[in-house]
């Protein structure tokens, strides 16, 4: 139970730190670059991204992304 509840509190630290990120992008004109496939990427996506892999690959937990 106790690793459940240490994987579960860096997830919240993860995405909170990542929608800080976020909404610091959203605070400024930002452009838009399209993927391959035509669908949108930020910087916002690219930093939210990049923080929630800092906090989760020391961590041992799978991460899956799009980015």
């Amino acid at each position: 139970m106790l690793q459940i509840n240490k994987q579960l509190q860096i997830a919240i630290e993860a995405s909170l730190k990542a929608g800080e990120a976020i909404m610091q992008v959203y605070d400024t004109a930002f452009n838009v670059e399209y993927k391959d496939d035509k669908s949108p990427l930020t910087e916002a996506d690219t930093k939210a991204n990049d923080i929630i892999n800092t906090f989760l690959k020391p961590s041992g937990i799978p991460i899956i992304s799009e980015e």
